[in-house]
C-alpha cells in the first residue's frame, strides 16, 4: 500500500493528521455528499503549528518515500494548495473521492511509477495506464484510480466509476453541492482556520455508541481548526433536529464539559475543559476550545520522543 501512494504521500499524511489561497469550493463537490473534508495546505503550512507538522513529520515521510524509490517527485508540500475528500455515505467500504488541488506534474510522476513498476515487475508492485480516452487514468497496485489534470485538480477514487462521475462535477456536467440545502446554516469559518470537515444524516444507517447521546441528537455537524493569535483554536458545531434536540445538545455538552473540569487530573486537559465556550444560535450548538499553540506542540513532540 506504501507503494502505491508514494506519489501522494503528502494528501495520505494530512488526511490521516480554511482559509487563505484554498477555500473550500463547493462547485467541486457533489451535490449527494453526506460528509466532507477540506484542508487549506496554504493556509496550513503558514500556521505555526502547521509548519512544525509539515517540517517535522511529514515532508521526512516524503523525502523518505522518494528516497526509498529513487524518484525525485514533482509534486511537494510548496506547490499542494489544497486537499478535499467527500463522500455520500458512511458504509466502511463505501465510496469516497479525494481532490488535489496541486501545480505540480502529477502525470510525470505517475509516468515514473509506471516505468518502476515496469522495471520491478517481479515484485508484485502495479502501476499502469488503463485508459487515454476521454481522459487519462492510471491505476496503483489494484487499489487507487488516478485522474491527474482536471483543471489543476488530481482526481483519486478506489473506482473508475467514482473517477468518473467526480469529473463531472469538477467540469460542471454534474450537480455540485451549491444545489444542494446540505450543510445549509452553519456559521462561517474565520479566515483564520485551515481545517474544515461537515457531517449530514450520520445518525440515519449507522450504528451509533450507546453513549453517543449527543450524535443521536443532531442531525449533522461542522469542526474547523485553525490559529488565531497564539493560540490554536478548535470549533464544533451541531445542528439539532428541532428544537428539543438542540436543548438536549446544549445541556448535554455543558455536563460533559463541567464533569471534565471537576474529575479531571491532568492540568492540561482541565485547562482546555475550562477554555470551553458554549452558545446556541437557532438549531446550532456551538461549542469553541483554545489552546496556546507552544503548548500543543510541547504535547505533541512528547508523544514524539515516546515514540
Amino acid at each position: 500500500m506504501r507503494y502505491t501512494l508514494n506519489i501522494l504521500t503528502a494528501a495520505s499524511a494530512l488526511t490521516a493528521a480554511s482559509m487563505i489561497a484554498a477555500p473550500l469550493s463547493k462547485n467541486k463537490v457533489s451535490k449527494d455528499a453526506k460528509w466532507v473534508l477540506h484542508l487549506d495546505v496554504d493556509a496550513f503550512r503558514q500556521s505555526e503549528f502547521g509548519s512544525y507538522l509539515v517540517s517535522h513529520i511529514l515532508e521526512p515521510k516524503l523525502d523518505a518515500a522518494k528516497s526509498a524509490n529513487h524518484l525525485n517527485f514533482s509534486m511537494t508540500f510548496s506547490n499542494i494548495a489544497s486537499i478535499t475528500a467527500y463522500g455520500p455515505n458512511y458504509e466502511k467500504n463505501g465510496e469516497g473521492v479525494l481532490l488535489l488541488e496541486t501545480s505540480a506534474n502529477v502525470k510525470q510522476d505517475l509516468d515514473a511509477l509506471v516505468g518502476l513498476a515496469a522495471l520491478k515487475a517481479d515484485s508484485g508492485k502495479k502501476a499502469s495506464i488503463v485508459q487515454t480516452e476521454p481522459y487519462l487514468l492510471y491505476n496503483l497496485n489494484d487499489e487507487l484510480f488516478v485522474a491527474p489534470n482536471v483543471k489543476r485538480t488530481v482526481i483519486l477514487a478506489k473506482s473508475k466509476e467514482q473517477i468518473a462521475r467526480a469529473r463531472e462535477v469538477l467540469l460542471g456536467a454534474s450537480e455540485n453541492l451549491t444545489a444542494s440545502h446540505a450543510f445549509e446554516n452553519y456559521p462561517d469559518a474565520n479566515k483564520t482556520f485551515f481545517f474544515m470537515g461537515m457531517a449530514e444524516g450520520f445518525n440515519q444507517n449507522m450504528e451509533l455508541p450507546a453513549k453517543a447521546q449527543v450524535l443521536k441528537e443532531a442531525a449533522g455537524g461542522q469542526v474547523v481548526l485553525g490559529e488565531r493569535g497564539k493560540n490554536l483554536c478548535v470549533n464544533v458545531v451541531f445542528k439539532g433536529k428541532d428544537q428539543e434536540s438542540t436543548t438536549n445538545i446544549s445541556q448535554i455538552l455543558q455536563g460533559l464539559v463541567a464533569l471534565v473540569r471537576i474529575t479531571q487530573p491532568d492540568p492540561d486537559v482541565a485547562e482546555f475543559a475550562n477554555s470551553a465556550k458554549i452558545s446556541t444560535e437557532l438549531r446550532n450548538v456551538n461549542v469553541s476550545f483554545e489552546v496556546p499553540v507552544s503548548r500543543a506542540l510541547s504535547k505533541l513532540k512528547e508523544k514524539q520522543d515516546a515514540n
